[in-house]
């Protein structure tokens, strides 16, 4: 499922029905995956050159995405952000591409295993997130 939205559905401010613990709910669940859950990814790979390939999309996880904070510095400063209709929508479009960076990646260099098949169910219930809070 690709995500597909216009710019000015990114730049309105999340769904009417979408509470503030539930968008904080999407952004902890995706925190918590590209964290906890791809401590170990690396040794899960298909090869030696799959490893490089996860190591590099982990490393570039961790790099600064609005602002010079990182996804996990804007995460602490979450009021902030809600309070921002534009920098919500610049946090939610860093996540949405985030999501759409690694997806392929799961598929391509980590081998076939449960934790695969857990981590793609994962992506998949975010995309619907994403979705539910932006339409």
């Amino acid at each position: 499922m690709k995500i597909i939205l216009t710019e000015n559905q990114l730049n309105r401010l999340i769904n009417e029905s979408a509470t503030k613990n539930e968008v904080y709910s999407f952004f902890n669940e995706f925190g918590f995956m590209i964290s906890l859950n791809f401590t170990h990814i690396v040794s899960r790979a298909i090869d030696k050159e799959s490893g490089h390939h996860l190591r590099s999309m982990l490393d570039r996880l961790s790099e600064p995405i609005i602002n010079g904070k990182t996804y996990f510095e804007l995460l602490d400063n979450f009021n902030e952000i809600v309070r921002n209709p534009k920098y919500l929508s610049a946090f939610l479009l860093q996540t949405k591409k985030m999501i759409e960076f690694i997806e392929p990646r799961i598929e391509k260099y980590v081998s076939d295993s449960d934790f695969k098949v857990v981590i793609l169910k994962k992506i998949h219930k975010l995309k619907e997130q994403y979705i539910n809070i932006i339409s």
